[in-house]
């Protein structure tokens, strides 16, 4: 079954004509209300008068450009920004004169200034268009006073140079601050630098290493050398042992240490006469140096009393004296290279303060020289705007287009109401016509027949027998020969409907006796719940007595074998009276099966009022027990999704379809009677599921919605 393919199908323009027609009531009244509402605006509208100027306006940044060249501007977003704050506006408003202005009832626009949302209003009225690649912008005004209108706009072009002007020089004020800061901390590090560089200066300690500095580095280059010496000479041999020998030689080692002190100082002392007079060194043999020879000659002679050789006196002579002369060297290296390191680090710092300083007495020469030209420039008065255009009115008359307004208005109703119509075909789930029905059918399922609306639609009779020759009567005739002739392989039809209250009881009646005034012999076996639109039906029927004698009615009983009674030619009617909870086992035993298949033989057409698509296992058994299936659709109640739910589950079933019978009989129900319908669906179903408690006015409700 291809139906849903051909629902996916594009709208073609007769399909879109047709949703048009069928809506164009609705297509008319939106239409009419959007006209409208343009020709209420049009009537109503205040005229807006609009005033507007060109100015060129300079960037704020060649306004604080004091230490920089000037830039072509192109660009002036940020300062428009600057024509519609709240502190432009009421700058504006504070020069002029608000009570010489006045709104439309009298009262003057002194209110302006206090009126938050009224000032609100009035920035909004502002608009600034800048001209591509230039620095010029297009203001303008719209207000409903003219004379106001252009006031205001010559007012705030001035006070949009004063806004402009007063942020550069804000901002350039700052920057004079921030180098006022900034100079004063100069000063103050200069100042902390001075103090350091004089402490260092005048330290005597740093005075007295500065100017010894050449004498120290001798003195302890002389220290070292003989440090050299001595560790070169240096031999190895056995020490003296004996406490006597220690004794000795300790009480020797003072006098020869003292002795060598004052030799060491005056050799010092010609170091510093030799460095002070740019002289060599002179060698001489002082009183010092000979007293430490006289002690090393005592040492050699005391060692040769104590019993020692010459080679050994001489080895131990020479190491005493070396350790004497090393220790005394040692402790004097350490103390001028500790002098010397106090003079590096010293040196290193005045040298550092003093860069400091130097560097901090240029930044403030520096921040001195910016600050005179900041505030030279700063008195210099800078203007925001370089030329302005003298304010004009562009519609002196307050002419707001009103034929531009009412053609826009007509456009867009027109498009309103398409869309309306669109929508409410689309968004709509009731079958409203052949076209929607056949969309969801697909080619292949064919509409039987198509049942008009009758005269009077609130009382519903037998159309074949009240209103012979009627358009609905012509159209259950031709249902009724379709059925008859159009499928001869099948005579039993299950005619069924997607819901209760669509008129399918109806249908299958009026067909049933089109066919039996006809001459022919019908069968109609009623599986419906509600045995009160039978009672109904047949009383009609017993009121006319050209037929009276055609029909019959009676209870269905498959106990017993079915037989004729009486004139063949008759309209047989036979009725599930059984309980609702029996109701589904009698459609699905094998004695309802074989009672459809024995009746098919003995009747031109079996119709069956089969159950609703609200209880599809009822549906299907009595479907796949006669091999076909008719749908009844009553437009505008009909649901497409429960339709296509209906075809897809007797696809399912392989139960096809033999065609559709779309019922307009009762015409376009009220709202009132879609909901009488909806609740009689409700009840119904829970009538078929066994949960029968019908209260009175249910009752009243069923009576009502079954007779239709």
């Amino acid at each position: 079954m291809s139906e849903f393919m051909y629902e996916d199908e594009g709208i073609s323009i007769s399909e879109l004509i047709g949703i048009v027609l069928k809506h164009f009531k609705l297509l008319l009244l939106v239409f009419g209300l959007v006209v409208l509402a343009s020709l209420t605006y049009i009537t109503t509208a205040t005229p807006t008068f609009t005033a507007t100027t060109t100015v060129a306006v300079d960037s704020i940044r060649n306004l604080t450009a004091w230490n920089t060249s000037r830039s072509d501007t192109k660009n002036i977003t940020v300062e428009l920004q600057f024509l519609t704050k709240r502190e432009t506006v009421l700058d504006a408003l504070s020069s002029m004169d608000l009570s010489t202005y006045t709104h439309r009832d009298g009262t003057t626009l002194e209110d302006l200034l206090t009126d938050s949302k009224k000032i609100k209003a009035l920035q909004k009225s502002v608009e600034a268009a800048p001209v591509k690649d230039t620095n010029s912008a297009v203001i303008t005004f719209k207000h409903t006073n003219v004379a106001f209108a252009q006031d205001f706009i010559g007012a705030l072009i001035p006070a949009f140079d004063r806004a402009l002007v007063g942020y550069a020089t804000s901002d350039l004020q700052n920057q004079a601050k921030n180098f006022q800061n900034d100079l004063q901390k100069a000063e103050t590090l200069r100042q902390a630098y001075q103090d350091s560089v004089d402490t260092l200066q005048y330290d005597p300690n740093f005075i007295s290493l500065r100017t010894n500095s050449a004498i120290n580095q001798r003195i302890l280059s002389h220290i070292q050398m003989q440090i050299a010496d001595i560790s070169v000479s240096t031999t190895t041999t056995a020490k003296p042992v004996s406490e006597t020998e220690l004794t000795i030689i300790k009480e020797w080692e003072a006098k020869y240490s003292a002795a060598y002190r004052t030799v060491l100082f005056e050799q010092f002392a010609r170091l510093l006469v030799a460095s002070a007079n740019e002289i060599p060194v002179q060698q001489e043999t002082s009183e010092a140096a000979k007293r430490l020879q006289v002690l090393e000659d005592e040492l050699a002679t005391t060692l040769a009393d104590l019993g020692y050789n010459n080679t050994t006196a001489a080895s131990l002579l020479t190491n005493t004296t070396n350790a004497v002369k090393l220790s005394i060297l040692s402790v004097l290296e350490k103390e001028y290279i500790a002098r010397i390191q106090e003079h590096t680090t010293l040196n290193l710092e005045f040298s550092e303060q003093s860069s400091h300083l130097s560097r901090e007495k240029s930044t403030i020469v520096s921040l001195t020289e910016q600050l005179k030209r900041l505030d030279s420039f700063i008195s210099q008065s800078p203007t925001a705007l370089i030329s302005i255009e003298s304010p004009k009115l562009e519609n002196e008359n307050g002419d707001t287009n009103k034929m531009l307004i009412l053609a826009v208005g007509i456009l867009l109703g027109a498009a309103i109401a398409l869309l309306s119509t669109l929508l409410a075909e689309y968004l709509s789930d009731s079958i409203t016509d052949i076209q929607a029905c056949q969309k969801i059918l697909g080619p292949e399922i064919p509409i039987l027949s198509t049942i008009p609306a009758t005269k009077d639609a609130k009382q519903v009779s037998l159309e074949t027998i009240d209103h012979k020759g009627s358009p609905a009567s012509v159209s259950y005739y031709q249902l009724a020969s379709i059925l008859l002739h159009g499928l001869r392989e099948h005579n039993v039809f299950p005619i069924s409907s997607l819901g209760y209250g669509e008129g399918t009881t109806y249908t299958v009646m009026n067909t049933a006796l089109a066919l039996a005034q006809s001459g022919k012999r019908v069968l109609v076996i009623g599986t419906a719940t509600d045995q009160l639109l039978y009672q109904k039906i047949y009383s009609l029927m017993s009121a006319h007595e050209e037929i009276n004698e055609l029909i019959h009615f009676s209870p269905l009983d498959l106990s017993k074998p079915f037989t004729l009674n009486g004139d063949p030619q008759r309209l047989y009617v036979v009725t599930t009276d059984v309980a609702n909870s029996e109701l589904s086992q009698l459609l699905h035993s094998r004695e309802f099966a074989a009672f459809i298949q024995q009746t098919s033989t003995l009747y031109d057409l079996v119709l069956i009022d089969a159950p609703t698509f609200k209880t599809p296992a009822n549906l299907i058994a009595v479907a796949q027990a006669s091999g076909v299936l008719v749908i009844n659709i009553r437009t505008h109640i009909g649901s497409r999704k429960q339709l296509k739910n209906l075809l897809t589950t007797m696809k399912l079933c392989n139960i096809p379809v033999h065609g559709v019978v779309l019922n307009n009989y009762l015409g376009k129900p009220s709202p009132t009677e879609r909901s009488e319908v909806a609740r009689h669906n409700k009840r119904m179903q829970a009538i078929a599921c066994g949960l029968d408690h019908t209260t009175i006015e249910e009752a009243v409700l069923l009576n009502k919605t079954s007779g239709r």
